[in-house]
């Protein structure tokens, strides 16, 4: 874990990520009850899947686990965005999520400092990484790969590392972009890493251990300033993608397999197990049908497939509960993990093209109660804000209490009615329906739900088209901004509210807001009120607790903001499932982060 980040045991227990608590401790480097005037360090303790011994296992079971996935995006860790590709077994971030547990622990760092300003972070690396392509890991590859992450052309998360949030110093030119070579980091030399925020930020620790925050080779690619690159762009992301995880890539056949091979020079625990292989599958009845037949390890079983009568709990950790499920349709009796993750699952609309009162009446027409309850049979909560439950300000029960005493679009009841009136004073009626596209998930939860509020929506005089449609795809129609209304479900990258709520604000860069709210000179009084309660949020970026009540206040007004904005619609928040066959050994269920390795299970057959 990242101790002594604040002296303070709140934060070393990573309250409020997920606990229930009340979101005033970040789990990283957040100092409650003082204004963190002092330099701070950081031991970066190992993994749980790590030790300091190079290459060193005392037992290999061999064999391979079999998953499935969906069909592979861009694994590049930049450019990565929706769609499959199990990245997280192959690069590695200075921290990471043990088991999907917070707080973030030491992988290619083993320690750091904070500057008195909680500006500049000193990381010591460690030493002895080789990348898979055997090149040796140094300071010099974060810088470079950082770089990338905010001045490639091809990626897509350069909001995660120069957003309104967690925001590295740089200049940018006239259209936004950020110079070549200006982003302040540095390879003090080859172990010691050291980069400088713009301004404090409460989750930093948290935020670079997301998968964009991934180490690759320095001039593998040539797409930054300085780089000719070693290989062509395709070759790599394609081919190659070199890393320093417990796995290497191997293979892929698009549309059908790819397969991951054990790292034998791997600087933590090396696999136990000889490969990953991983079958492609967009249908969710495909998948549960390949489990029933044996051939996958490691699974979900679809919303339409689950009896939650079959669940047998038998430990609960606080995070996570594990137990079993059965009979299922093979007759088996299975191991089972459940988990409360930090997701929201919504529609987005694209504001552009969806008029507000479009917008608002779907809103009157949604039973968030209904769809979590009658069509999601209860994995998970309705959701009424943004902000998931276990971190919203005050916690779960604040959560409920502002959500039925404020929220303008019906708590626990559909209001047809509302919603046609509204499109009446619109000007729309039966014989001239407004015309609007919804794309869904692949799943037979989501399906019925688009059925549903197609039916709604028509008669609100909407003439709404569903759409099933690959998650990669809906994705890169996000980015293009080509859609009207899409379904999403995102978890969190760190545990308070401004991961999610960043992505509204009218200066977020259309990569990361779908949705254009506000954009383009469209401002409108919620968007005007949302930006105001941003500044204020803005105002109070340090990891003390007058900053955190501000930030909490904040969050609040941003909700109700968006409220009357809605370029988002919550509809629950998702609770995380597993299943595993009884010949999976060493697994446990994921925590709340959701991001999992599986270099220390064995197969017993």
């Amino acid at each position: 874990m990242i101790a002594g980040c604040s002296g303070d045991s709140e934060s070393a227990d990573g309250g409020g990520a997920g606990d229930g608590g009340d979101g005033t401790s970040d789990g990283d480097d957040g100092a409650a009850g003082s204004d963190g005037d002092a330099t701070e360090t950081g031991d970066a303790g190992a993994d749980d899947d790590q030790d300091e011994t190079s290459g060193e296992t005392e037992t290999t079971s061999g064999g391979t686990l079999r998953l499935a996935d969906e069909p592979v995006g861009v694994m590049d860790p930049p450019a990565g965005k929706g769609g499959g590709g199990d990245a997280t077994q192959i690069f590695e971030t200075l921290l990471g999520f043990a088991d999907g547990d917070l707080p973030p622990e030491g992988r290619l760092a083993t320690g750091y400092e904070m500057s008195a300003d909680g500006t500049t972070f000193t990381f010591s690396l460690k030493e002895g990484v080789t990348f898979h392509d055997g090149s040796e890991f140094t300071a010099h590859d974060v810088v470079y790969s950082w770089r990338r992450l905010a001045e490639s052309p091809e990626t897509r998360n350069s909001d995660d590392i120069t957003g309104d949030t967690f925001n590295i110093e740089h200049e940018t030119d006239g259209e936004g972009n950020v110079v070549p070579d200006s982003l302040a980091v540095r390879a003090v030399d080859d172990y010691t890493f050291e980069f400088d925020l713009s301004r404090p930020f409460h989750s930093a620790m948290v935020q670079i251990a997301g998968q964009a925050f991934s180490v690759i080779p320095e001039g593998i690619v040539g797409d930054i300033e300085g780089y000719d690159g070693e290989l062509a762009y395709e070759e790599w992301a394609n081919e190659a993608l070199y890393g320093t995880g417990p796995f290497q890539f191997d293979s892929l056949n698009r549309g059908s397999s790819y397969t991951l091979t054990r790292f034998d020079e791997y600087h933590g625990d090396v696999a136990n197990i000889d490969s990953i292989e991983y079958t492609i599958l967009e249908d969710a009845s495909a998948k549960y049908n390949r489990a029933m037949n044996g051939n996958l390890d490691v699974f979900e079983i679809p919303i339409s497939e689950f009896d939650p009568s079959k669940v047998t709990i038998e430990s609960d950790d606080g995070e996570y509960q594990e137990g079993t499920y059965g009979p299922t349709r093979s007759g088996d009796t299975i191991n089972y993990g459940q988990v409360t993750q930090l997701n929201t699952q919504y529609l987005v609309f694209q504001t552009a093209r969806v008029d507000r009162p479009a917008r608002r009446a779907i809103a009157y027409a949604m039973n968030q109660h209904v769809v979590a309850n009658d069509i999601f049979k209860g994995v998970g909560t309705p959701a009424y804000h943004v902000t998931p439950p276990a971190v919203y300000p005050d916690g779960p029960e604040a959560y409920d209490e502002h959500a039925r005493a404020n929220y303008p679009w019906g708590y626990d009841e559909s209001r047809i009615d509302a919603g046609r009136e509204l499109m009446e004073e619109a000007g729309y009626g039966p014989d001239d329906m407004y015309e609007i596209e919804l794309l869904h998930m692949q799943t037979n939860a989501y399906e019925q739900f688009a059925e549903l509020l197609r039916d709604q929506a028509r008669s609100m005089h909407i003439d709404m088209t569903i759409q099933s449609t690959p998650f990669s795809t809906m994705i890169n129609r996000a980015v293009d901004g080509n859609f009207d209304i899409f379904t999403n479900s995102d978890g969190m990258e760190w545990p308070e509210s401004d991961n999610f709520l960043r992505y509204f604000h009218s200066t977020a860069s259309k990569e990361s807001s779908f949705a254009r709210w506000g954009q383009e000179g469209r401002q409108t009084e919620p968007t005007r009120a949302f930006n105001e309660a941003w500044q204020t949020y803005l105002d109070n970026p340090r990891p003390n607790e007058r900053h955190q009540a501000a930030r909490n206040e904040a969050y609040i007004e941003l909700e109700e903001a968006h409220w009357q904005g809605i370029a988002q619609l919550p509809t629950i928040h998702g609770r995380g499932q597993q299943y595993w066959g009884n010949d999976v050994e060493d697994l446990r269920m994921y925590g709340p982060m959701g991001n999992q390795r599986y270099n220390t299970l064995s197969l017993n057959r």
